[in-house]
């Protein structure tokens, strides 16, 4: 039991007398190696602060760097998020635009159509007319060198509006005479109808003057249509 016990004792005072080696050791290195880089880099700072290099800023901006990358990363995100909200703005508006220019257009095209529409019928209404007076001119040539009774017989047969047409073409002097030689009934209706082709005649003038103007400006502007577009 003794010889236990001096063994543990020995044992501990190996272990302070390591431990206080250690201690030993670790003081030495700190004051012979230690301390002196601590003073000598401190009297390197104070020279380079006195030569104005800015030895904190260099420091800070080392330590503070990823700090302050960081800020400026979340700076750079914000503008980034603004920017996209502003060109979304942007693009919302051109696009409104553009349904509304499209709306225009097609409320054009359709306009332009019935006006289209409207010309043809005018020319068509005005080609007749003229084809009527041409006729009505020729049958009015034939019936002129004929005998009045003969003449009112012709003009008796014939379609009402054709008649019509023959008797407006003649001179007074002319029709007189062969609108005697017929029916009072006939010769009133067609003195009648002659006077209701006489003022569409003239008013063709102006209805084939307007149906011109109308039909070019419908061409021009069919013209225009074609060379634009709408996205």
């Amino acid at each position: 039991m003794a010889i236990k016990q001096k063994n543990a004792s020995t044992a501990d005072r190996v272990a302070e007398q390591k431990d206080e080696r250690n201690g030993h050791k670790f003081g030495w290195i700190l004051l012979v190696i230690v301390i002196p880089l601590l003073v000598a880099l401190a009297v390197l700072v104070g020279a380079l602060q006195v030569l104005g290099v800015p030895v904190w800023k260099k420091v800070s901006s080392v330590f503070g760097g990823h700090s302050t990358s960081a800020a400026g990363n979340q700076n750079a995100t914000a503008s980034l998020h603004r920017t996209i909200v502003v060109e979304r703005a942007q693009i919302m508006s051109l696009q409104n635009q553009v349904a509304q220019l499209t709306h225009e257009w097609q409320k054009a095209k359709s306009q332009n159509s019935a006006l289209a529409a409207q010309v043809k019928s005018l020319k068509a209404q005005l080609a007749t007319q003229v084809s009527n007076v041409q006729q009505g001119t020729d049958e009015a040539k034939v019936l002129a060198q004929m005998d009045a009774s003969a003449a009112a017989f012709v003009l008796e047969k014939m379609p009402l509006a054709k008649a019509a047409w023959a008797v407006a073409e003649m001179t007074p002097d002319v029709s007189g005479p062969i609108l005697q030689a017929l029916p009072t009934a006939t010769a009133s209706s067609i003195l009648q109808q002659a006077a209701v082709d006489e003022r569409q005649q003239s008013s063709s003038g102006t209805s084939s003057s307007g149906a011109n103007a109308v039909g070019n400006g419908i061409s021009g502007l069919g013209g225009a249509n074609s060379n634009s577009s709408v996205p």
